[in-house]
């Protein structure tokens, strides 16, 4: 995923050309492909030994919160369900908006 959202951010062209070959190449929609892009401009940054699904949970929370999270996710191999249980804590208890985000790893 990484390298599909890094293709589309810095590939050659303008940008709406970017999508529509991206959606070409990859038969992705581009609902899907923008929604990538958007969560990858929500996050502080990239963990390698985490899936964007992992990033995609941790978006919501302010950036540093976003690192404390990644990092106990990578040093305790959290799942997916595990980090959207501790973003979903961490939201109750500062407060933040509960309602969950599209920003699934799924495509069509």
């Amino acid at each position: 995923i990484w390298v599909l959202i890094d293709w589309i951010r810095h590939g050659m062209g303008e940008y709406g050309e970017r999508y529509a070959v991206a959606i070409e190449e990859t038969g992705y929609s581009y609902s899907y492909l923008s929604n990538l892009i958007s969560v990858d401009n929500r996050i502080s940054l990239r963990k390698e030994k985490l899936t964007y699904s992992h990033h995609a949970a941790i978006a919501p929370l302010p950036a540093d919160v976003q690192l404390k999270v990644l990092d106990r996710a990578a040093k305790g191999r959290w799942s997916v369900s595990q980090v959207k249980a501790e973003v979903s804590k961490i939201k109750i208890s500062t407060g933040l908006p509960h309602a969950s985000c599209s920003s699934s790893s799924s495509h069509p």
